[in-house]
């Protein structure tokens, strides 16, 4: 019984170690805070979707950009309640032509389309 006791020790300590050294947490990046160029960086990754001829999704944004779920759908809202964006059926469009929106526009405050 001790022997059995011992080789699985032995296979528990390996399957560990192996489960961290896969995870590689110290190459890990970590999530970045929503920053003031965030949401450029949003638009930006929008904008050069659009000229590529794709359309995002939410899910392939999640996955290009840094940030959290949450902070990305909270910003997208914002967008879209802006008039800059539209959102249907997990698909991001834009709301008008691309040349008729301004970054100045996009930060103040009450500014509507």
């Amino acid at each position: 019984m001790l022997f059995i006791f011992l080789n699985w020790v032995i296979f528990l300590v390996g399957a560990e170690i192996t489960y961290f050294l896969e995870r590689k947490p110290w190459k890990k990046k970590e999530k970045e805070s929503f920053s003031f160029g965030s949401d450029i960086r949003i638009l930006k990754e929008l904008v050069k979707g659009f000229y590529q001829g794709r359309i995002y999704t939410l899910e392939e944004l999640y996955f290009h950009l840094p940030y959290p779920e949450g902070e990305i759908i909270e910003h997208l809202k914002i967008l879209e309640k802006r008039g800059v964006i539209i959102i249907k059926e997990e698909e991001i469009f834009f709301a008008q032509p691309l040349e008729k929106i301004y970054l100045k526009d996009l930060f103040i405050e009450g500014k509507n389309f």
